[in-house]
């Protein structure tokens, strides 16, 4: 045992040196946008064909059809459908055809299916239309879903404009409302096996389960070699909190870039592909400092607790700060890797350059909190 900390303090130290390279990368890199390109990719043509043999109207009409620039795991279409002399305002979610990651609600199937029950429970969340899986045309399988009303207030960098306390509180209100959603709502897509999460499991269970599927993916992931990587994974894997609580359903990605707003109002929470079902705190950690720019924590997490969210453990946040840094880590290092091997997609460069050195250090960073 004392081995093995010392071994950690030492992948500790030497992921030090890998943040200094970084930062010092990103202090001397510019970076651009190019969107990507693909064979096989989604086309209006192509929408609008799979469209009319789905719904059975030869005279329905694909318009403004607009790929959205967003994140690399996968792609996002705005569209609109004319049917029997009606327009609505849709949305395709496809996946790439070479994708990035293939666990968990990276799926198209899997986020569809998960989705479709989400907004079952009356969450304000796109409804699931139609998934199409498959396609002889298309690279990737997709669905198609409504699009929601409301505005974007900021990127994954942080929030564009000032944002007003009772908007963050009633993203509190979203987030218990998320949370207490009952596991076994969730049961006939879990009893399916396809995430390693079952509907008898405890919060510690799951979470065990999730950071080993991570670290199984880490492993067989093409990716550029890391020590601050090697350091934080062994550390996850070593130091799950211990919580006998039932799991439910997180997001762990629900700020600024994901959250759609009329006012003071969360009109939708989109991009569920890195939800799970896994430890309510893992949420609030996730976004405890971007929300204190805007509201006193505290009056957050009372908001959040008078619109029944669960339990809360604060002392378990830097163990989950880790944990989903580390997936943003090693998830921005397989996509730069990508271009090295002709990826067309050259936002990938800019992983290496901005956000990488930001991942890094709070990975880092969250295994000060109850380091063993």
């Amino acid at each position: 045992a004392a081995l093995d900390v010392r071994m950690s303090e030492w992948l500790r130290a030497v992921a030090g040196l890998e943040l200094q390279f970084y930062e010092r990368l990103a202090a001397t890199s510019g970076g651009g946008q190019a969107p990507a390109v693909e064979v096989g990719e989604l086309d209006r043509t192509k929408l609008e064909a799979h469209l009319r043999a789905r719904i059975g109207d030869p005279s329905l009409a694909v318009t403004a059809f607009e790929p959205v620039m967003g994140g690399l795991a996968n792609q996002t279409y705005f569209f609109e459908l004319t049917d029997a002399g009606e327009t609505r305002r849709l949305v395709a979610r496809k996946n790439p055809g070479v994708a990035l990651f293939s666990h968990g609600l990276h799926r198209a199937r899997a986020e569809y299916e998960v989705l479709r029950l989400v907004h079952a429970a009356g969450l304000p969340v796109a409804e699931p239309l139609w998934l199409f899986t498959d396609q002889a045309d298309v690279a990737g399988d997709f669905y198609i879903m409504t699009r929601l009303d409301g505005r974007n207030v900021g990127n994954l960098a942080g929030a564009s404009e000032r944002l007003p306390e009772e908007l963050m509180l009633n993203l509190a209100r979203f987030l218990a409302r998320l949370h207490r959603i009952p596991l076994d709502h969730f049961k006939p897509f879990l009893d399916r096996g396809d995430l390693p999460v079952t509907a008898n499991d405890t919060i510690e269970q799951a979470v065990r389960a999730n950071v080993g599927q991570l670290y199984d993916v880490w492993r067989q992931s093409r990716r550029f070699p890391s020590p601050t990587e090697a350091y934080v994974i062994d550390w996850l894997r070593r130091d799950v909190p211990r919580n006998a609580a039932r799991p439910c359903l997180v997001h762990t990605d629900c700020f600024v870039h994901n959250m759609l707003v009329d006012g003071n109002d969360v009109t939708g929470v989109v991009d569920w592909e890195a939800a799970h079902f896994g430890d309510p705190a893992e949420d609030l950690a996730y976004i405890q400092d971007s929300v204190s720019a805007f509201v006193d924590w505290g009056r957050f997490m009372e908001a959040y607790r008078a619109g029944g969210g669960a339990a809360i453990d604060e002392e378990s946040f830097g163990y989950y700060r880790a944990m989903l840094h580390f997936r943003n880590c090693f998830g921005s290092n397989v996509g730069a890797a990508r271009v090295r091997e002709g990826f067309q997609d050259l936002r990938s460069v800019r992983l290496t350059t901005q956000f990488l050195p930001i991942f890094l250090k709070n990975c880092v960073e969250g295994t000060k909190a109850g380091h063993s």
